[in-house]
């Protein structure tokens, strides 16, 4: 009848929204982050952003901005990842991981001040890897500003981390799933935090 094929057809109309949600795009913008295709992952994260805005979720809006933000960090997009990260920093809604990386890019950009300021403020972060990162930088910092008891105190910090981080993902290696994004993540950001010459720094 015209009823159900009305009904049908709204049905559809609504599935067909739902795929379109900030939510799938911003999890399609993480299958290609953790794959490293970036310029997919950065698309799928901005097609999510512009929706979330236009829905008027602003706890949407800043975890999406914050991860773009990273993003582009991490692929050396330093003029680009500063105003997304920065805009996270006067928002009542603020996302921890946003702190390091302003550490990082003030770092990148030889301004010591800011870089200490923002790399201390993200040290109150639970997630133990960006808290080692912040932790190394640091005492890189204060190292070169001849303050040999706070680079020593970041240092024994780091380390504590790192051998639990290593602890952390013994246990992960041992159960079955090793699909989800956390756990791919953790993976990914431990592999970039064991290089030596990882592009921190990259301008």
């Amino acid at each position: 009848s015209e009823k159900q094929i009305a009904e049908s057809k709204k049905r559809y109309e609504k599935q067909k929204e739902h795929s379109r949600t900030p939510l799938v795009m911003r999890n399609i913008a993480r299958i290609y982050d953790i794959k490293e295709i970036n310029d997919s992952a950065i698309l799928f994260y901005n097609q999510a952003l512009l929706m979330s805005t236009k829905k008027g979720n602003t706890k949407s809006s800043n975890n999406i901005i914050s991860e773009l933000g990273c993003l582009y960090y991490e692929v050396g997009e330093l003029k680009k990842a500063k105003p997304f990260l920065l805009s996270l920093t006067s928002s009542s809604y603020k996302v921890s991981n946003a702190l390091l990386y302003l550490g990082l890019i003030y770092d990148a950009k030889n301004n010591k001040d800011s870089a200490l300021y923002f790399l201390n403020q993200a040290l109150v972060d639970k997630d133990m890897i960006r808290k080692s990162v912040a932790h190394k930088t640091l005492s890189k910092l204060e190292q070169e500003k001849g303050n040999e008891a706070k680079a020593t105190y970041h240092q024994k910090q780091y380390q504590i981390l790192q051998d639990s981080i290593q602890a952390m993902i013994q246990t992960e290696n041992l159960k079955e799933d090793h699909q989800t994004y956390n756990y791919e993540r953790l993976k990914k950001d431990y592999a970039i935090l064991q290089q030596e010459n990882h592009n921190y720094r990259k301008g």
